[in-house]
């Protein structure tokens, strides 16, 4: 769902009540929306809001070693996905825990991106793609710098 607003209808400034039905933070762009409010299993990672990706939630290599998690990705099974890059092949499996402001997603799916495949060096770890997104009315107020994820 796509909204054009020429005033955005929430009020001004991230809102410290952020709950599990509605968030508003605060975010960056460079070359991509980035939003620093967001826990991986209880480590803070910058997001990137990718509104192409079909899936939930992805993770760069460098992610996946400030996680700790290199020994379960060598053991998740492989996925293959196809992109800008080509074909990638890359690991899929479950995370703990991802809280983007007030809301919490227990046990998540995620794609850990493999080495090569065009994310090494990105200044995001963690990919927050459609099949997530899906769930809420993303609001991007670019005037303000805030995003707002409202549960449907």
């Amino acid at each position: 769902m796509v909204r054009f607003y020429s005033k955005s209808p929430f009020p001004k400034g991230p809102n410290k009540l952020n709950t599990s039905k509605r968030t508003v933070l605060a975010f960056r762009y460079k070359d991509n929306v980035l939003i620093d409010q967001v826990m991986v299993n209880g480590k803070k990672m910058t997001a990137n809001l990718d509104t192409g990706s079909d899936g939930s939630f992805s993770l760069t290599p460098a992610a996946v070693s400030d996680l700790g998690l290199g020994d379960e990705v060598s053991k998740a099974k492989v996925s293959r996905s196809v992109g800008f890059n080509g074909i990638s092949a890359n690991r899929e499996g479950n995370l703990r825990n991802v809280t983007i402001g007030g809301i919490s997603v227990d046990g998540p799916t995620v794609v850990f991106f493999g080495k090569g495949a065009g994310r090494d060096k990105k200044i995001w770890g963690i990919n927050v793609g459609n099949a997530f997104l899906k769930d809420f009315v993303v609001t991007v107020d670019y005037e303000e710098r805030l995003v707002t994820f409202e549960r449907l």
